[in-house]
């Protein structure tokens, strides 16, 4: 996390271009950028959406589309999002509770929850803070864009009037092509824009005075 945080300073919000892009009022975190930290969205999906369990860690805004999923409630989905400041509260508890690989997900949150630790109220004050904070950072022109999507169904050309396209484009094409354009890990592509990156594969072995349950 620490190699990741530095690495994110310096490729990102210490490049000036990037940062009065992306940022509104970016500047006034140029000497602060720690002050960026509340406004992260930061947890964990379970099931997760990957072959193994890990952190998901995103400083707003998100992009149109993932804004739009936010607002119609579907990201950070509750009952599987959960916010790191669930899992730091359930942990701080240092209460040993046995489940398996058929452990209901609810019969885990009820569980903790009977111990003082809400989910269900925990994971709202993140899910409004995280819409606060898209609406406060968020610094999209629509310049930028070229086109509108209405209702996840139809998308309108950003001309000048808003017109139909003669072809509507294919709407998933058009998401997956925002997120060649965007994505940055990988980076140089290899041939056909494929980014070149990967995950490590091998668990960590913990040091000898480190215990598990």
């Amino acid at each position: 996390m620490k190699r990741h945080g530095r690495w994110s300073k310096t490729q990102f919000l210490q490049n000036e271009e990037w940062r009065k892009k992306t940022i509104k009022n970016s500047e006034t975190y140029v000497n602060n950028l720690d002050e960026l930290q509340k406004h992260l969205a930061v947890g964990f999906n379970y099931p997760p959406s990957q072959y193994q369990l890990h952190l998901q860690f995103m400083l707003t805004p998100f992009t149109p589309f993932h804004y739009y999923s936010y607002i119609n409630g579907l990201h950070f989905t509750p009952g599987r999002f959960f916010p790191i400041e669930y899992a730091r509260k359930v942990l701080d508890l240092n209460l040993k509770y046995d489940v398996n690989d058929n452990t209901p997900i609810e019969e885990i949150v009820a569980f903790y929850k009977g111990k003082g630790v809400d989910y269900d109220a925990i994971h709202k004050e993140c899910y409004d803070r995280y819409g606060k904070s898209h609406e406060l950072l968020s610094n999209f022109d629509s310049k930028d864009f070229d086109y509108i999507v209405v209702e996840n169904k139809k998308a309108f050309k950003l001309s000048d009037p808003i017109t139909l396209p003669e072809a509507s484009p294919d709407l998933k094409a058009l998401q997956n092509e925002d997120k060649t354009n965007l994505q940055n890990y990988g980076r140089p592509y290899a041939e056909g824009k494929k980014p070149r990156g990967s995950y490590y594969a091998h668990p960590k072995k913990f040091p000898a005075d480190v215990t598990s349950w």
